[in-house]
């Protein structure tokens, strides 16, 4: 369709004259090779490049041109237009690869260029902020001058700081002239430091004496109190001690004294009852002899009780009623004409008399 075409409508040879052009261009253009590291290889590169985009623009611009009035060649015309189009991308792109590539190349470069450039001078920055080094808070004096020392030996010169030399000489002098007002005042205020350091141990060592004084004091005082509080701890212990001696004898005279009146009670009466039973055995005994008309003699026998009395209240009831009647004698049982038995009241005894013939009785 496309030579017959444009025959026959002879205002479609424009497209025959693109497509001339692009046959050439594909000629000339496609195995050239540019050196696009030099300016007159770039610039050959970007004149091709530019003839190339001009005859894929202006076959587009024609096709746009020739379809309004060519409703029936439209489609010839797009597809020769893609076919163009196509061609001259593929002419067009290892031209359009190398420049973008030699492009980036260079904004790569120009790129680290400048961050080398941004680095240097950071590090400028850098070492005038070295210069301008401040004192901080706690910093001694020795460490100012330290600094001064630091500030003093760092070279100003143009192959260090280059266009900064001279920002960088005058931050050194300025700081330079802090840092000497910041080293006397810190020197100052440290000798200050030290006098009144001196003058609060002189007085911790006075406090330390005066306390260990105090404490000397106070120890000898406890001392003596605790001496004293001893001491008459003692006298009163041994006060007391006394006391519960002189109470303990008054105890035992008081039960020594409630023992004697009660052993005196008993034996009093004891006697009174020895008394009464003596005067009762007498009784007895004279109204036996006056109602016999025989001699009689008495003999005292043990009583049968129930339980034996203690030995020595039996050994002295006994003797009482032995020595009440020590001029009788006994006799013979044989001559015994007749015998009483009397009970002694409240003992374990009975007074047995016996009666016998006159003429047997001796003494």
């Amino acid at each position: 369709m496309s030579n017959n075409i444009i025959s026959v409508d002879g205002e479609l040879v424009e497209m025959n004259r693109l497509e001339a052009q692009l046959e050439a261009f594909k000629a000339e253009f496609s195995n050239r090779v540019y050196n696009v590291t030099t300016k007159a290889g770039l610039d050959e590169a970007k004149a091709a490049r530019r003839m190339i985009v001009t005859l894929r623009t202006d076959t587009e611009r024609e096709r746009v041109a020739r379809n309004k009035k060519y409703v029936e060649a439209k489609r010839w015309i797009d597809d020769a237009a893609k076919r163009i189009t196509a061609v001259a991308r593929e002419v067009e792109k290892p031209i359009d690869d190398l420049i973008k590539a030699e492009e980036q190349r260079k904004e790569q470069e120009k790129a680290e260029l400048e961050a080398r450039e941004r680095a240097r001078v950071e590090r400028i920055k850098g070492l005038i902020e070295e210069l301008r080094v401040r004192p901080q808070w706690g910093d001694t004096a020795a460490d100012i001058l330290a600094m001064i020392e630091r500030v003093k030996g760092m070279r100003v010169i143009e192959g260090v700081f280059f266009e900064f030399t001279d920002e960088a000489a005058l931050a050194q002098g300025a700081n330079l002239a802090h840092l000497s007002a910041a080293y006397a005042a810190a020197c100052e205020a440290e000798r200050k430091q030290a006098e009144a350091q001196a003058a609060l141990e002189a007085a911790q060592a006075q406090a330390a004496v005066e306390r260990a004084e105090r404490e000397a004091r106070e120890a000898a005082e406890r001392a003596e109190r605790e001496a004293r509080e001893a001491a008459e701890r003692a006298v009163r212990e041994a006060e007391q001690q006394e006391l519960a001696r002189l109470r303990r004898q008054l105890r035992e005279r008081e039960e020594a004294e409630r023992e004697a009146a009660a052993i005196k009670e008993r034996e009093a009466r004891a006697e009174s009852e020895r008394l009464e039973r003596e005067a009762a055995v007498a009784a007895a005994i004279e109204a036996a002899l006056e109602s016999k008309e025989e001699q009689q003699i008495i003999q005292l026998h043990p009583a049968p009780a129930p339980a034996l009395a203690p030995v020595d209240a039996v050994e002295a009831d006994y003797q009482r009623a032995r020595n009440a009647w020590k001029s009788v004698e006994y006799v013979d049982e044989n001559e015994i004409t007749n015998t009483v038995t009397l009970e002694m009241p409240e003992t374990d005894f009975q007074i047995v008399v016996s009666f016998f013939a006159p003429e047997t009785l001796r003494g």
